[in-house]
């Protein structure tokens, strides 16, 4: 591999993030016609005395602020949005109010009791562009009544350690708040609410970007218990937690509100960027580079031993085909895998996936594998990701690594740190899910 070549993959990554800045979707997308709010194939009438308020949550909530202020100006009433610490200030009309990610905290419950308070403001017939995506679960957070925020921060730990999906994770978060699985919209009674979603899960279930807070809920207080059982968590979360999912099981606590149900508010669903999106910007910037790029445009879901194994065996079958190749091949993957953690060590899905790739791919010329996460943060570690080839374990032999202990402690950020092949963004100001390339037949 030559060196320029990883500076590539990062340089295609960067580039392509870019291109799926959620300020500039917004910008492109929403547009004020013939007395119309209009984006898609949603046209909302302006009728006289009509506000337009902007609220929402995520990683991406600030960008998409900002396209809305470039967009309307001075045509919003009020708006709040609230963001992880350690994002930069980009709105001037728009609050950002702080919270707590990758589990919701003391400013997190704050800032959203302020979202709260001013979703109270909202007049009948009014427009609320709520922007959510990834990370609002953490962000946009208020228990219910009968549990302390230090219960929802166990049970989120024990949530994510547990080899839970984000589908599943997110059933069992709905039903120990009262603001998720469409529960805000408690809050908009009577309101026209246009969510502008940035996906961060597979399939691009509107229900469970950020734990769907205005969106209906298909998911019941049994299917949350049932996720319990499968977890082995009934006996490990707090007992206010598994009491209130006990009481909602039996009818006691009123569920989610459930699609086709009765609503007081109108609810709009426009999703401006999924992972696919990013796939086919990495790709096409990998075929004007000169790459033969290939992908599914489905986003992977499973354990990450699962996908790394299938990546592995693409891998392999373009590797037998090497030597016939007239270019080199780059195979895109985009998705979410969920990790079971039994070490110590530092590290998060990025990273691992990597370090699993490096080890299968020892000792295989002509390699190169990234894989970054499109928010910029991947778990505890304040990195993207990392890259390898069929050179990185032996690399590691040479610094007296074992690199599958790295990966049995999961402390695959101190195996990439050592080497010098961590990614590092910072926060992006977006969020679609996880971004894998593998290139073969480079030299």
């Amino acid at each position: 591999m030559k060196p320029e070549q990883s500076s590539d993959l990062i340089e295609i990554y960067f580039r392509s993030l870019e291109s799926l800045d959620p300020a500039g979707l917004i910008s492109r997308k929403l547009s004020i016609k013939n007395g119309h709010l209009v984006i898609g194939s949603i046209e909302l009438p302006l009728y006289e005395g009509t506000h337009i308020w902007v609220l929402g949550a995520g990683k991406a909530a600030a960008s998409m602020a900002k396209g809305i202020e470039d967009v309307l100006n001075v045509g919003i009433r009020d708006g709040m949005v609230i963001v992880p610490e350690g994002q930069p200030q980009i709105t001037s009309t728009i609050q950002q109010f702080k919270g707590e990610h990758p589990l919701p905290g003391p400013n997190s419950l704050a800032a959203t009791l302020e979202l709260m308070n001013l979703a109270k403001k909202v007049t009948p017939g009014d427009i609320v562009l709520f922007l959510l995506s990834g990370g609002a679960s953490a962000l946009l957070e208020y228990p219910a009544d009968d549990i302390e925020l230090e219960d929802l921060v166990l049970t989120g730990e024990l949530l994510l350690n547990s080899g839970a999906d984000i589908t599943e994770m997110n059933t069992v978060r709905k039903h120990i708040s009262s603001v998720k699985g469409g529960s805000f919209l408690r809050h908009l009674r009577y309101a026209r609410v246009l969510n502008l979603i940035i996906s961060d899960v597979p399939g691009n279930d509107v229900s469970a970007v950020g734990s769907g807070p205005t969106n209906p809920d298909p998911t019941t207080f049994a299917d949350a218990w049932n996720i319990l059982e499968k977890y082995n968590l009934t006996e490990r979360l707090p007992k206010a937690v598994t009491g209130h999912i006990i009481k909602g099981a039996d009818g006691l606590i009123q569920d989610t509100p459930k699609p086709g149900e009765p609503l007081d508010c109108e609810v709009y669903n426009h999703i401006l960027a999924t992972s696919a999106d990013m796939a086919e910007s990495v790709k096409r910037k990998l075929r004007s580079a000169g790459f033969s790029a290939r992908g599914s445009g489905k986003a992977y879901s499973g354990s990450i031993e699962e996908v790394a194994d299938a990546v592995f065996k693409d891998i392999l079958k373009i590797q037998d085909k090497a030597e016939t190749l007239k270019k080199p091949i780059a195979l895109v993957y985009h998705g979410e895998s969920y990790v079971k953690v039994t070490g110590n060590g530092k590290g998060g899905r990025n990273t691992e996936f990597a370090l699993r790739i490096a080890e299968k791919i020892s000792g295989m010329d002509n390699i190169v594998f990234l894989s970054a996460a499109t928010d910029g943060s991947d778990g505890n570690t304040g990195a993207a990701g990392a890259i390898c080839t069929g050179k990185t374990a032996l690399l590691g032999e040479q610094l007296n690594m074992n690199i599958s202990h790295y990966i049995s402690d999961n402390d695959s950020w101190s195996y990439f740190k050592a080497l010098g092949h961590i990614i590092h963004t910072g926060p992006t100001g977006n969020n679609l899910m996880d971004l894998q390339i593998a290139i073969i037949g480079t030299s």
